[in-house]
């Protein structure tokens, strides 16, 4: 599964703490789930850290893919770490809620074996299995598989679609075009170095390179290069496109760069968190961040950015969740993943697996957390329902915005 080449990655976060800084039964926990998915630690826990890069991944691993960084970062979030205040400058955290009527959550629909990514585009829904390296598409209307597997690369992170063009980024450095219309993978696949994430957008493609420190623009009717790479901070993960300006989430230094979609020149980043910048969501009404401050990826905290300076809002909202965490925006609010606590921690209790809802007006968490499947691991919005990718049991589910 994924990857059998070594690769050195730099360390950038801490993800976990064990060793000294954790009791015996966490310190147990965190040793298993890194061996359970099949990483290799790079410092030993004898009163040190498990270190990551980028939005959670774990430096020196053996099999570096998202499915495998699933399974361990559930454990590492159940560590229950509190550190300080996310973002950069002033900002305050705050935690509030509003009370919220529930939404419908359909039944799950199996897709494979651990879907990561999800994206929407008119009548279709597009998932990647990072574990099996293919794509499978939904009817939006109904929920239900249509027929075919697209194979694609290994470990696929990342699915763009819309307007009627679909491109899905692998592990392994491809950037594979799908037929709309039947779902296979078409003609020659692009290739982009460690990519991270992939939004269209602005007449482009634009596809992050983690080990690059850049976002590589593609032509999105071919996937030929247009231009050279696109420095931005270190280790970008996450992008999103809204009003001309693509949105870099730079991970590994805790700042957001904003790229000029018509020129492709980039502004100079802008810290937005102490630590990470875990993902970037935008709709109409604006441009939004996860961060986090502390040593071991908590708190996490959802902040507005000013849509003209990237600056973040005075005022950040701590939600629940761990490292992974996906965001995504529309029907009038922000959803962001939570693979939830499996294990009791000195810092809190069991936490199931669920979808946050954010009010970004207040802000505030808006009613209680929408249960879903398994470690959520990707989530998208369209054709009036929310979709997650849960890659703990194999399954999307669809969450109705209305009864």
């Amino acid at each position: 599964m994924g990857w059998r080449r070594r690769t050195r990655f730099r360390p950038a976060c801490v993800v976990g703490v064990c060793g000294a800084g954790a009791a015996p039964d966490q310190d147990r926990r965190l040793r298993f789930s890194a061996a359970a998915a099949g990483l290799r630690i790079r410092r030993s826990c004898g009163g040190g850290v498990i270190r990551g890069r980028g939005a959670g991944e774990v430096a020196g691993m053996r099999r570096s893919t998202p499915a495998a960084v699933l399974l361990a970062a559930t454990a590492l979030a159940a560590a229950g770490c509190g550190g300080s205040t996310p973002g950069a400058g002033r900002t305050t955290l705050t935690v509030r809620h509003v009370a919220a009527a529930p939404l419908p959550v359909a039944p799950p629909v199996r897709v494979g074996s651990a879907p990561t990514a999800v994206a929407v585009d008119g009548p279709t829904v597009w998932v990647a299995d990072n574990a099996d390296g293919t794509v499978v598409r939904l009817d939006a209307a109904t929920g239900r598989r249509l027929p075919g597997r697209a194979r694609v690369g290994a470990g696929p992170v990342a699915v763009a679609a819309r307007d009627g063009v679909a491109w899905v980024a692998s592990a392994d450095g491809t950037v594979a075009r799908l037929d709309p219309r039947t779902g296979v993978r078409t003609g020659a696949a692009a290739r982009v170095l460690d990519p991270g994430g992939a939004a269209l957008g602005g007449g482009a493609l634009w596809v992050t390179s983690r080990a690059g420190d850049a976002v590589v623009r593609l032509d999105p009717a071919t996937g030929a290069r247009r231009g050279r790479p696109i420095r931005v901070g270190r280790g970008p993960t996450d992008v999103v496109v809204r009003d001309g300006t693509a949105w870099v989430a730079n991970s590994a230094s805790g700042t957001v760069s904003r790229v000029d979609t018509a020129t492709g020149r980039a502004s100079a980043p802008v810290r937005v968190a102490r630590r990470q910048v875990l993902a970037l969501a935008a709709d109409a009404r604006g441009v939004w961040a996860a961060t986090t401050a502390g040593p071991a990826g908590q708190p996490i905290a959802i902040v507005g950015l000013d849509p003209g300076s990237g600056r973040p809002a005075p005022e950040a909202l701590r939600v629940p969740g761990g490292i992974p965490l996906r965001l995504a925006a529309g029907g009038g609010s922000v959803w962001a993943t939570d693979v939830g606590a499996p294990f009791a921690s000195a810092n809190g209790a069991i936490r199931p697996a669920g979808v946050t809802r954010i009010d970004p007006t207040a802000p505030a968490i808006a009613g209680r957390p929408i249960r879903v499947g398994a470690t959520p691991g990707g989530i998208a919005v369209g054709a009036g329902a929310v979709w997650v990718a849960n890659a703990g049991d194999g399954t999307v589910s669809r969450i109705r915005l209305s009864g």
